[in-house]
């Protein structure tokens, strides 16, 4: 039912979706596809969207050090608490003070 057209295009968006760029992104780019010279103006999406990805990225390093840390903690100490259960309570308190105006 679809043409050798349609197809290429479904592919381009599966492609450029998988990348992790958003539809608005996606249509940009499609647009730009019909153009002559369209690198700079795609060099421009494809940098935007390298910058959210590091930003993401570095961001979830950050998480797995602390869930590192938190299952290292719950690990090595037998208290009657969890010791990570209870750093999760410390951080939402420490987040929320922080929220409020206090320490």
């Amino acid at each position: 039912m679809y043409g050798l057209g349609h197809l290429k295009r479904l592919g381009f968006v599966r492609h450029a979706r998988e990348l992790g760029f958003s539809v608005e992104a996606v249509r940009e780019l499609l647009k730009l596809a019909e153009r002559d010279q369209p690198c700079d103006d795609a060099r421009g999406i494809a940098s935007t969207h390298l910058v959210e990805v590091q930003e993401k990225i570095a961001a979830l390093r950050t998480m797995e050090r602390v869930l590192q840390s938190m299952v290292a903690r719950c690990q090595t100490e037998h208290a009657p608490e969890c010791p990570l259960i209870e750093a999760l309570f410390e951080e939402h308190r420490a987040g929320t003070a922080s929220a409020l105006g206090g320490d």
